[in-house]
C-alpha cells in the first residue's frame, strides 16, 4: 500500500496477463492497460483485473492513502 499527499499522483503498474480492467474509475487516468496514473482525492482501493490468452483471470489491489497536506503560515514582522 502507498501513503501520498493530497493532489499528488503516482503511476499503478500490472503485469502477468494480457488484458488489464482498472476500477474504481474515480481518480484514474485510464480503467485499462497494464499502467495507469491515479490521482485519488480521497483515500481508495483500487483493483486490477487481469485477464490471460486463455481467458484466465486474477485480481491484485492497492490502497492509496490519501493525506492532507499542511497549512503554513507566514508572517513578516
Amino acid at each position: 500500500d502507498t501513503v501520498l499527499c493530497s493532489g499528488s499522483s503516482v503511476t499503478l503498474d500490472a503485469s502477468g496477463a494480457v488484458t488489464y480492467s482498472w476500477s474504481p474509475a474515480s481518480g484514474l487516468s485510464a480503467t485499462t492497460g497494464p499502467s495507469v496514473i491515479a490521482s485519488p482525492s480521497a483515500t481508495t482501493r483500487y483493483s486490477v483485473l487481469g485477464t490471460d490468452g486463455s481467458g484466465c483471470q486474477a485480481y491484485e489491489r492497492i490502497t492509496l492513502t490519501v493525506n492532507p497536506r499542511p497549512t503554513v503560515n507566514l508572517s513578516a514582522q
